[in-house]
């Protein structure tokens, strides 16, 4: 278990590092291990590890098979496993929106914000601010224009707040913000968003 988590969270290091054939490398390790200690939640976190690399490679049908394979391991009762549960649903959502399926993953974005949200820790960690920011880029491409600027200005509320901000998704956030005005035909809000991020 020690071991899978090691290289889990190695693999995740690299990913950041933009060595994402070594993340590759060292999240089959994680799984490996994983698989070996009969661990069940290690053994998803290492999965997600695994679908989190292959996406970076842009081998998305694998990565939404490693994310589909993960949230098998945590069955149906997934009380115990804290905000594991809402980062699969997140990634879900991800997965079904590459595939056109938006109902499905408006679906599984909700599940991830609603999770999150009961984590009375979520609200200034980063993995929140980025779940309001994909889901209201997904929430967006559905066509579903008031929950996605909902999702994207509490996303922006809360950036200042974080114990672990990150720019990029600062930046991530005003520019999918700058996307919704012009989807809502407010060309000079998105302009003056845009240039303030440059």
């Amino acid at each position: 278990e020690a071991l899978a988590a090691m290289w889990s969270a190695m693999s995740t290091v690299h990913v950041n590092l933009g060595e994402h054939q070594r993340a590759l490398a060292l999240a089959d390790k994680a799984v490996a291990s994983a698989r070996a200690s009969e661990n069940r939640l290690a053994l998803a976190e290492a999965l997600r590890a695994r679908s989190n690399a292959l996406g970076w490679l842009g081998r998305v049908d694998e990565a939404f098979e490693a994310t589909l394979q993960a949230v098998a391991q945590l069955g149906e009762d997934r009380g115990e496993y804290g905000t594991l549960p809402a980062k699969l649903h997140a990634d879900l959502a991800y997965g079904y929106q590459n595939r056109g399926e938006y109902d499905r993953a408006m679906r599984h974005a909700r599940l991830s914000i609603d999770g999150l949200r009961r984590d009375p820790q979520a609200p200034r960690r980063l993995v929140f601010v980025q779940a309001l920011n994909n889901g209201g880029n997904l929430a967006t491409a559905a066509g579903e224009l008031a929950q996605a600027r909902t999702w994207l200005e509490e996303g922006a509320r809360r950036y200042p707040q974080l114990a672990n901000p990150h720019p990029s998704t600062w930046v991530l956030l005003q520019a999918n913000l700058a996307n919704l005005d012009l989807h809502e035909d407010r060309a000079d809000a998105a302009r003056q968003r845009l240039q303030a991020l440059l």
